[in-house]
């Protein structure tokens, strides 16, 4: 009889599930659709946002709260970096079905992903963050262009922060949908919170949020992480094994299905 794919501590009691009786298409496997009207609206501020920048970035130095709310968004300004990220797997991991603790792999991936392609525009693009000078200087890498300035002080767009948490955002509207609005206020309060304490412009933070969501429906909305553990588990493992990734597809659409009123 053949298994479902992967270790055990993601598919226990995987022998008395239902096995797929053919290969999923594609587009059986695909969990949610990229929102480019989004991504579009979000570079459009951008775009706009960047005229205002440094206006923009003064008026948020002014705004000063007290002392303890500024702590507050110092903590919540890491929703989406690694220490929420372990949280977030430790309670899906001891209070979810293994098919929606598979979906971390998608997350883990995505993030992976994501952090990877915004260093590389923080290289390609060379902004300067806004403590070491104005919203409209560049030093890109491929400028030949001598500076003294170190990667970080250039690496101000876009943001990765935003990034990490529309990620973790899109994540959670998809396999949690009942928190997607959670997510998404969490990703405005990180974006803030990088303006607030003169980490970035607001641009970097606008195009940090629209590389996120751009990312995580990517890959967590096509289950990439999962499917791409099947294959390495059929390949290498175990041949005969069922791929996971059609359980944790519909497990996802359950989760969308109305409970039936009583």
């Amino acid at each position: 009889m053949p298994t479902i794919a992967g270790p055990a501590i993601w598919s226990r009691n995987r022998m008395a599930r239902p096995l797929p009786t053919s290969n999923p298409s594609h587009e059986a496997l695909v969990v949610a659709r990229i929102p480019w009207r989004s991504i579009v609206i979000l570079l459009l501020i951008a775009v706009g946002a960047s005229f205002l920048d440094e206006l923009a970035s003064m008026a948020f130095r002014v705004f000063d709260p007290p002392s303890d709310v500024d702590q507050e968004l110092k903590a919540l300004q890491q929703f989406g970096q690694i220490g929420s990220l372990v949280i977030v797997a430790v309670i899906v991991c001891l209070l979810q079905p293994p098919a929606i603790r598979r979906t971390l792999l998608d997350l883990g991936l995505a993030t992976l992903l994501g952090t990877l392609l915004a260093n590389v525009l923080k290289t390609v693009v060379g902004r300067v963050r806004p403590p070491f000078g104005t919203p409209d200087e560049f030093h890109p890498i491929f400028s030949g262009e001598p500076s003294t300035m170190t990667w970080s002080q250039l690496a101000s767009m876009p943001s990765n922060h935003t990034m990490a948490a529309a990620v973790l955002a899109i994540w959670m509207s998809i396999v949690f949908p009942r928190l997607r609005w959670f997510g998404f206020i969490m990703v405005g309060i990180v974006g803030f919170s990088r303006i607030r304490f003169n980490n970035h412009w607001p641009s970097d933070v606008f195009v940090g949020a629209a590389l996120g969501i751009l990312i995580g429906s990517l890959i967590v909305g096509r289950l990439v992480g999962t499917r791409l553990l099947d294959i390495l588990w059929r390949s290498l493992v175990d041949r005969d094994a069922s791929p996971a990734a059609p359980d944790v597809a519909a497990a996802i659409r359950e989760r969308r299905v109305p409970a039936p009123s009583e």
